[in-house]
C-alpha cells in the first residue's frame, strides 16, 4: 500500500529534522518494520540519503559575507567593566 511507504518517508523526513543522527541510521530506524513486499515501492537507499542530507542543508543558516551582517549579542560586547 503506497500510504504506508508515505508515512515511512514522513517519518524519515521527521527525524532528518529533529535528530543528527546519521542518513544510514535514519534510513535503518525507518525501514526495518515495514514488510518486504512494501520495500520495492520504497526509494533507494542513495535517494533518501540524498533528501535526508537536502532537508538538513536547507536548515543551515546562511553564511555572513559582511562584517554587518554578523549579529553579535549585546552581552558578547561587554568589556570586565561592563563599558560597550
Amino acid at each position: 500500500d503506497h500510504s504506508e511507504v508515505a508515512k515511512v518517508i514522513a517519518g524519515i523526513k521527521c527525524q532528518a529534522h529533529k535528530t543528527r543522527d546519521t542518513p544510514s541510521q535514519i534510513i535503518q530506524d525507518n525501514i526495518a518494520t515495514i514488510p518486504l513486499n512494501l520495500s520495492l515501492y520504497m526509494p533507494t537507499h542513495e535517494a533518501l540519503h540524498i533528501r535526508i542530507k537536502q532537508i538538513r542543508s536547507a536548515e543551515v543558516l546562511p553564511q555572513p559575507q559582511t562584517l554587518e551582517e554578523i549579529d553579535v549579542l549585546v552581552l558578547l560586547c561587554l568589556t570586565l567593566n561592563g563599558d560597550l
